[in-house]
């Protein structure tokens, strides 16, 4: 019989969101986010227009703030720098303003915040 259930997710980067799971998670599970001020701060990441709009310059900072997240917190198994699967994604993109990006709302960008 199939699990249909959910579990919270953060993305490296990236708001809250839900995925599937496979029925072997622990029913109390922690979900580790930082808001972009903190990656901004340890990483020099800048969240202007251009992260998320230039997916490589998205995927070379997904690749530092993972670095800075395996640094410090190395006693935390979520993050493996050797994974990629997280890197290459469009998770984060325009924050929690896809939909009114998507309707042709203007965002305000911050290098330290989400538009």
């Amino acid at each position: 019989m199939a699990i249909l259930k959910l579990r919270n997710h953060i993305p490296i980067s990236g708001p809250a969101r839900r995925e599937p799971v496979d029925g072997t998670e622990s029913d109390m599970r922690v979900s580790l986010g930082f808001e972009p001020a903190w990656f901004y701060q340890r990483c020099g990441v800048d969240f202007t227009e251009r992260w998320h709009q230039d997916p490589f310059y998205r995927y070379d900072s997904l690749v530092k703030m993972k670095k800075e997240l395996c640094k410090a917190f190395p006693s935390v198994s979520y993050w493996n720098e050797d994974n990629k699967d997280d890197l290459a994604t469009i998770s984060g993109c325009y924050g929690a303003y896809v939909i009114p990006r998507v309707c042709g709302f203007r965002l305000v960008y911050e290098k330290d915040r989400w538009p």
